[in-house]
């Protein structure tokens, strides 16, 4: 397993190492659903500070 935050500091390198063992990735599909993911993440950070300033 890769730790994404690796991936994203080097994605060339990482890209580059994964040919040298034969393996076939879209590394622009993996850079799509990171951002992806990064973006739900800060909505549902934002969602939770605005439900708990509502509960006060």
């Amino acid at each position: 397993m890769h730790n994404i935050k690796d991936i994203r500091k080097d994605l060339k390198s990482f890209e580059e190492h994964l040919k040298k063992r034969f393996v076939n990735v879209d590394i622009d599909e993996i850079k799509k659903l990171d951002e992806n993911n990064r973006e739900l993440i800060q909505k549902k950070e934002t969602l939770e500070q605005e439900k708990k300033e509502i509960s006060k």
